[in-house]
C-alpha cells in the first residue's frame, strides 16, 4: 500500500497544473500519441510512436517566445534531426522532426535538440496564438528511434514537461503518452530449430546414397518482426526510412577446406512461410566464406498479420578440391538476428553510415546454436579380437553386428541404415599374417597382398552384413577358405567393417 507522503506530491503537482491551465493558461495543449504496437527488445533503432500536441488558445494572450517543451523517453535515442536521410543512403528520409500546422499563429519551433544518451528531445517554441479564443495549432513530434537493447522495457511511456512563465501549458494528466505499446523478444529460443537433417557425408566424399540436405527454421515471435526496408502497403521498417530489411546471419564452422555447402548450380537458399524466396548474399558457403545473410527483401514475402518462419536450406555438399578421404567430424551453424551492431559510435555519436555500422534496423542479436547441420562419418569400423585360437581342440567364434539401424544413437550420431562387407586379418604368434573378406568393396589390409573371398558363416547377403544383422562365423570356417591359414593357430585378429557403428564379440570354445 502506498504511503500518503508518496502520493501527496503527485497530487499537488496535478492540482497545480489543473488550476494553472484554467486560471492562467492562454495556450493549453492537449496531447495524443499514435503508439507503435510492437518493438524488438534487442533492437537498436526501434521506432517510437508520434506525439501530437493540439494547442488551443483559452485567452486573448498569446504564449511567449522561448517556451521549452522537453519530451523524455527514458531510453537512448539512436538518431537525430539529421538522420536518416536519402542523401545518407537510407531508403526514405525520416529524421526527428516537429511538424506544425501551416497557419498564421502556428510558427515552426525555433529549434529541436536531441540528447541521445539520456533519451530526450527539447523543443524550443516561438510565440503561439492569434489573440482569438478558440484558435488551435497542431504540433507532431515524429521520427524518434530508440535503442531498446538492454533497456529491460516492456513498453515505452514518454514524459512531457514545459517550462513555466510563457503562457504555454500541457493539459493536466496528459503528459505521459505511450509511444510503444509492447517491447517483445524478436525470436524466442524455441523459434530457431534444425528442421531437417543433419546431412550425412562419408569420409570418402559426397555420395548419392546419403542425404545431403539440412534446413534451419527461424520463427519470429510476433507478427510484424520480419519487415522489408520499403514501405509498400505500409509494411516497411520505420515507414521505409531504413537501409535494409530484417536479416538473419548464418555462420558455419567445420566445412572442410576446398569443400562447400551448395554450389553455383545448386545453391543454398531461403524461403519464408508462403514459399517466397528471400534474398541471400551467397548460396555457396565455404571455410573461407562461411557466412550467408538472408534478408526480407520485399513486403510481398512477409505477412504483417501472421507469424512467419524463415527456412534456410542446403541440398548439396560439394567435395570441390577437398582432400579425400575427409576428416570425420561435424559442420555446425549459428544463426543471429541481423545486422548486429551498436547503438552509438565509440565517441557516443549517432551512427549514420548505412553501409557499415549505421544500418536501420540493427540489433544486438539474439543468436542461436550451434546446430549440427552435417556429419562427416567414416564408412568403416576397426575392431580387435585380442585372442583367437584354432586347432588342438579349440575354435573361436567371431560375431560382428551392424547396428546402423539401432534406435539408441547410430542415427542420431549421424548414420543411416547401411550394409557393407567385412575384412578379417589374422596375426599368428610368430607366423605370417593372412586375411579374408566377405565381398566386393571390402577394405584392404596394409602389409597383406590379397585377401581370400569367403562365404562361410551366417548373416551375409551378397557378401554384405545388412543393417540390423549380425555376421556369425567360426574361425575354423574362415581358415578352410583362406589362403595361407595354418592348421593350428593362436594369435589375434583385426576386423574392418565397411559400415559405421559395427560392434564385435568373440569367444574361444573347447571341443572334444
Amino acid at each position: 500500500m502506498l504511503k500518503m507522503k508518496n502520493i501527496l506530491p503527485v497530487f499537488v503537482v496535478l492540482l497545480f497544473l489543473g488550476v494553472a491551465s484554467t486560471a492562467f493558461g492562454q495556450i493549453s495543449c492537449n496531447m495524443a500519441s499514435t503508439p507503435v504496437s510492437r518493438d524488438s527488445s534487442t533492437g537498436l533503432t526501434e521506432p517510437a510512436g508520434d506525439i501530437t500536441f493540439q494547442c488551443n488558445q483559452t485567452g486573448t494572450t498569446n504564449s511567449g517566445s522561448g517556451a521549452t517543451v522537453t519530451v523524455s523517453y527514458g531510453i537512448p535515442i539512436t538518431n537525430d534531426t539529421l538522420t536518416p536521410t536519402v542523401a545518407q543512403g537510407y531508403a526514405n528520409p525520416k529524421p526527428i522532426t516537429v511538424n506544425n500546422t501551416l497557419a498564421a499563429g502556428c510558427p515552426a519551433p525555433l529549434s529541436v535538440t536531441v540528447s541521445n544518451a539520456s533519451g530526450s528531445v527539447v523543443i524550443q517554441m516561438g510565440a503561439i496564438g492569434t489573440g482569438v479564443i478558440g484558435f488551435s495549432c497542431n504540433y507532431t513530434l515524429t521520427g524518434v528511434l530508440l535503442g531498446l537493447a538492454n533497456a529491460s522495457a516492456t513498453s515505452v511511456v514518454a514524459t512531457v514537461s514545459v517550462s513555466p512563465g510563457n503562457n504555454l501549458l500541457i493539459t493536466a494528466g496528459q503528459n505521459t503518452p505511450t509511444v510503444v505499446t509492447s517491447v517483445l523478444a524478436p525470436i524466442v529460443p524455441a523459434g530457431a530449430v534444425l528442421k531437417t537433417g543433419p546431412a550425412l557425408i562419408p569420409t570418402t566424399g559426397a555420395s548419392g546414397s546419403f542425404t545431403q540436405t539440412f534446413s534451419i527454421a527461424v520463427t519470429e515471435n510476433y507478427i510484424d518482426m520480419y519487415r522489408d526496408k520499403s514501405n509498400v502497403n505500409g509494411g516497411g521498417f520505420n515507414s521505409g526510412a531504413a537501409s535494409n530489411g530484417t536479416q538473419l546471419l548464418f555462420t558455419f564452422s567445420g566445412i572442410p577446406t576446398g569443400a562447400s555447402l551448395g554450389s553455383a548450380g545448386t545453391p543454398c537458399g531461403a524461403t519464408i512461410t508462403n514459399g517466397s524466396a528471400l534474398t541471400l548474399t551467397s548460396g555457396t558457403i565455404t571455410s573461407v566464406a562461411p557466412t550467408a545473410v538472408v534478408e526480407v527483401a520485399t513486403l510481398s514475402t512477409a505477412s504483417l498479420t501472421a507469424v512467419d518462419t524463415i527456412t534456410f536450406t542446403c541440398t548439396l555438399f560439394s567435395n570441390g578440391t577437398a582432400t579425400l578421404p575427409l576428416t570425420a567430424g561435424s559442420v555446425t551453424a549459428t544463426v543471429s538476428l541481423a545486422p548486429i551492431g551498436t547503438a552509438f559510435s565509440s565517441t557516443g555519436t549517432v551512427l549514420n553510415n548505412p553501409a557499415t555500422t549505421g544500418q536501420i534496423p540493427r540489433y544486438t542479436g539474439p543468436s542461436f546454436g550451434p546446430f549440427t547441420v552435417l556429419n562427416i562419418i567414416p564408412l568403416t569400423t576397426h575392431m580387435l579380437f585380442p585372442y583367437v585360437a584354432v586347432g588342438n581342440g579349440y575354435d573361436t567364434g567371431l560375431v560382428i553386428a551392424n547396428t546402423t539401424a539401432d534406435p539408441y544413437g547410430a542415427k542420431t550420431g549421424g548414420s543411416q541404415p547401411l550394409a557393407g562387407p567385412v575384412t578379417i586379418a589374422f596375426y599368428p604368434s610368430g607366423g605370417t599374417p593372412f586375411c579374408v573378406s566377405t565381398g566386393a568393396g571390402a577394405a584392404a589390409v596394409s602389409g597383406i597382398t590379397s585377401c581370400a573371398t569367403v562365404t562361410a558363416g551366417v548373416g551375409l547377403t551378397s557378401g554384405n552384413v545388412a543393417s540390423g544383422s549380425s555376421y556369425v562365423v567360426l574361425a575354423s570356417q574362415l581358415f578352410a577358405q583362406a589362403t595361407g591359414a595354418p592348421a593350428v593357430f593362436t594369435g589375434y585378429a583385426f576386423a574392418i567393417a565397411g559400415f559405421p557403428f559395427a560392434h564385435p564379440t568373440g569367444f574361444v570354445a573347447c571341443h572334444v
